[in-house]
């Protein structure tokens, strides 16, 4: 089933865009449903699509040497994937649904074409991604400073009231 302009216009990365710009997200728009544990996508898998979670949550999972670890979840109103956009179009990481989850997904491959005909398209889903990345980026910082930093650094910034 497709998606209508309405729908995507209501996702918090496409709100303020240009209706006709979301006109052309929406031409590869569809709904996906998936169960709690199920991939949406494997890491090293080709990148074929972009994701907006619009019910549930998703768990960002890495392969590690020995297990698999939680790096981050991705919840209602996220987008989700952007390998999509970047050479060599493959997943950097794998996201299972953490709960039933329902998404818009939209066809990577078609994005890509769109955004190099349309060099509009192409920097305002750009901008947007960019600023997914630089916040997912920011708290995997913060995550790798509550894991890896000394004790004192801790309770110096308990103490200033630092998290």
């Amino acid at each position: 089933m497709s998606i209508s302009i309405e729908i995507l216009k209501q996702q918090l990365l496409f709100r303020d865009m240009d209706i006709r710009l979301v006109e052309v997200i929406a031409e590869k728009a569809v709904f996906k449903s998936f169960k709690a544990g199920t991939y949406i996508i494997r890491e090293g898998e080709p990148a074929d699509a972009f994701y907006i979670i619009t019910r549930g949550k998703a768990a960002l999972e890495m392969n590690g040497r020995q297990h698999t670890v939680v790096i981050q979840t991705v919840d209602t109103g996220e987008a989700l994937g952007w390998s999509w956009l970047v050479a060599p179009f493959e997943w950097t990481f794998s996201a299972r649904a953490a709960e039933p989850t329902e998404l818009i997904a939209i066809d990577g491959a078609y994005l890509r074409k769109q955004c190099d005909c349309n060099p509009l398209l192409g920097y305002e889903l750009l901008r947007r991604i960019v600023d997914v990345l630089s916040s997912r980026l920011q708290a995997a910082r913060v995550q790798l400073l509550d894991i890896y930093s000394p004790p004192e650094y801790h309770r110096q910034n308990v103490k200033r009231g630092v998290k």
